[in-house]
């Protein structure tokens, strides 16, 4: 009887054993799924569809310049917006620690680089896409920019990093090696970006061959100006 009482307990305990570890594997598989929300890496990048449509939202940071009208004006030497009280020149104002300008430009790279590496990964034929490689050449050149007229020479972030990344903590480089990876991305969106002539009307407002030599020129005025 005792004997018989201790098989029942037994197969009762690996029945519970057996029932916890399917259903822990199953909880498992279960929590484990791609978000629902929003489209997952893992998943993007796979068509040249999935390129063209990550390009495209690197357009949204074209606006994206931090400064308003006054501010805008105020640095130039015919500023008519410095009040009477204006703390510059009077040893009033602090130091920020943290400023936009900075957060939000490496944040935007992240998206244009994990595109150029996505890029590397793309097994299809790279003319597919070319255009969208080239736009976040441009983009990666754009923010890059940003920081060097504020900032001068800034950290070099041609990786998308995580948070566990140690570019989060590399020195600045110089501004001339700043300017050369600018021109670097910029000479790369050149060759791949479309001329004008050749966007078709769902592309107008794209960026084109002509609109990437532009903005190199802007850069290597600007340089020059600093240099002169």
């Amino acid at each position: 009887m005792i004997e018989h009482m201790k098989n029942i307990k037994i197969r009762k305990l690996s029945f519970v054993l057996l029932f916890s570890t399917s259903l822990l594997s199953g909880c498992d598989s279960f929590l484990n799924q791609e978000p629902q929300d929003k489209v997952s890496e893992t998943v993007f990048y796979k068509t040249p569809e999935h390129f063209e449509q990550a390009a495209n939202y690197l357009y949204t940071r074209l606006g994206f310049d931090f400064r308003t009208v006054q501010e805008e004006d105020a640095s130039s030497d015919l500023s008519n917006n410095i009040s009477a009280d204006y703390p510059y020149g009077r040893g009033l104002t602090q130091i920020p620690t943290t400023h936009d300008i900075w957060k939000k430009n490496y944040i935007n790279l992240r998206a244009v680089n994990q595109l150029l590496e996505k890029a590397v990964e793309y097994t299809g034929n790279p003319s597919e896409i070319a255009a969208s490689v080239s736009t976040a050449h441009f983009f990666r050149a754009w923010h890059h920019f940003l920081l060097l007229k504020r900032y001068g020479g800034v950290p070099i972030v041609t990786k998308s990093l995580d948070v566990n990344s140690g570019m989060l903590y590399a020195k600045r480089n110089s501004r001339y090696e700043v300017v050369y990876q600018i021109l670097s991305d910029l000479d790369k969106a050149i060759v791949g970006l479309p001329t004008a002539n050749d966007l078709g009307l769902a592309d107008q407002g794209k960026l084109s061959l002509e609109a990437a030599k532009s903005f190199k020129a802007r850069v290597l005025l600007y340089e020059a100006t600093w240099e002169k």
